[in-house]
């Protein structure tokens, strides 16, 4: 009866909550459905793989960008609206990026595509919080989830469309590049960019986060019509923190480094951890090995279906310093004896990931409860999480081949600093921010129905 009463009583603020998380299944599909599909772009292009692999950074750029950017519309351009038109400027590029075949023009594209990403990555985050205030951390679980969720289902459904693998020591050799037909020993038959049919996998996606951008509007416009009218005001307990700017910029910065390793960590393991099957002494098959990833982003998604059921039972605190016990023995098991003994890679690759799944949302979460988090502060936090991304991933990518243990290490050592700044994050806070005291603010009923 109590959860029936709770639904009946925040309608509005759950349906955007729903929606943010769909936003995020997008957002998480999108991450994925490029690496995924880089052999047929490659194809589709008639480029070298490295220069086509290039799609990546140029997204990362763009969502930097469009990160960065998200402080100028914070009291300018109402938060619906925003990620309205995000997700349409998403949907519309990641669409029609495969449908070009000049490199150039996917570039641009995963550039903008990446830009609107940045931007509503972080208007989803900041609104949740806005949206359920102290109270938010759980729903930023959820959120997180629905981002591993598409990551997961991204691959599911770009394999139908995928051109079948034919084997060859070297794939460059199976496309056409500069008008010319090459193919070696092993095979006679090479691909044309008119055989590939990835566009679909990437149309769904697109067509998806269309969808999503159509009720976002819906929003603004009732949001507007109801400040317009003037409706009633209620009273919102919020927090108010007598810290000093000083004080919450270092709990923001700590913030900032807990997502740089966090993604970093993420980005290492859902792009390398492949290749480090294939390399290392374990010497998984490409299957296997593709099957070690798909494992960690299962446990970082799925376990927090556990996770936020425990938190009625035990203190959200006492939970978080069991995730950092869980990484560091997932860090023991994993170093060095991954590298050469299956049993010990799969064990710590599934710690790892139930370990990372619920930490960043917690240590993004609780800020709310300390003060008020701003659009710039949040666009701060994750734009050291998209260099987190780009620079462990850059550094393991070089020594994955050649020395694959260093992927052992590497990641080992990252998880460590992982767990140390996460758990200096509440300490801090409690002792240099302090409790705060809560205030009443007025905020409009519509948005805050009968809370």
């Amino acid at each position: 009866m109590e959860l029936i009463k709770f639904i009946q009583n925040n309608q509005y603020k759950i349906f955007k909550t729903l929606l943010t998380y769909m936003t995020f299944v997008g957002h998480g599909c999108i991450n994925t459905l490029v690496g995924s599909s880089l052999l047929d772009l490659q194809i589709l292009v008639q480029r070298s793989f490295e220069i086509t692999s290039r799609m990546v950074p140029a997204r990362s750029i763009g969502y930097v960008i469009g990160a960065s950017s998200c402080g100028l519309y914070e009291k300018r351009i109402d938060d619906y609206l925003v990620l309205s038109i995000s997700t349409l400027i998403c949907a519309i590029c990641i669409s029609l990026s495969p449908w070009f075949t000049q490199l150039e023009y996917v570039f641009i594209l995963m550039i903008v595509a990446g830009f609107a990403q940045g931007v509503f990555d972080i208007y989803c985050n900041v609104i949740i919080l806005r949206i359920w205030g102290e109270n938010g951390i759980n729903w930023l679980q959820v959120l997180h989830m629905s981002y591993g969720l598409g990551a997961l289902i991204a691959p599911i459904f770009t394999r139908p469309f995928l051109l079948p693998n034919i084997e060859s020591a070297d794939f460059n050799s199976l496309i056409n590049i500069n008008n010319v037909t090459h193919t070696n020993t092993t095979t006679s038959k090479s691909y044309s960019p008119d055989d590939v049919k990835v566009q679909y996998a990437f149309g769904i996606v697109g067509g998806m986060l269309m969808v999503v951008s159509i009720p976002y509007f819906f929003c603004y416009l009732h949001d507007r019509k109801a400040e317009k009218i003037g409706v009633k005001e209620v009273k919102l307990k919020q927090v108010k923190s007598e810290a000093s700017s000083v004080a919450k910029a270092g709990a923001v910065i700590i913030a900032a480094l807990v997502a740089n390793f966090s993604f970093g960590t993420e980005s290492v393991v859902g792009n390398l951890a492949t290749a480090f099957g294939v390399n290392a002494d374990v010497k998984m098959d490409k299957k296997d090995a593709v099957l070690l990833t798909t494992c960690y982003w299962t446990m970082y998604s799925f376990y927090r279906l556990i996770f936020i059921p425990l938190t009625i039972f035990i203190k959200e605190d006492r939970l978080f310093v069991v995730n950092l016990f869980i990484i560091i023995i997932a860090i023991i098991v994993m170093v060095p004896r991954a590298a050469s003994q299956s049993t010990f890679t799969w064990i710590s690759f599934i710690l790892l990931g139930i370990g990372h799944s619920p930490i960043f949302s917690i240590a993004y979460g609780s800020l709310g409860k300390y003060f008020h988090v701003s659009n710039f502060m949040t666009s701060f936090i994750f734009i050291n999480g998209v260099i987190g991304e780009t620079i462990h991933v850059s550094i393991v990518s070089k020594f994955v081949e050649s020395k694959p243990i260093f992927f052992i290490y590497y990641l080992g050592s990252i998880s460590i600093i992982f767990v140390i700044i996460s758990g200096t994050l509440p300490v801090y806070c409690k002792k240099v921010i302090k409790k705060p005291k809560a205030h009443f603010t007025s905020v409009p009923a519509e948005e805050m129905q009968e809370l």
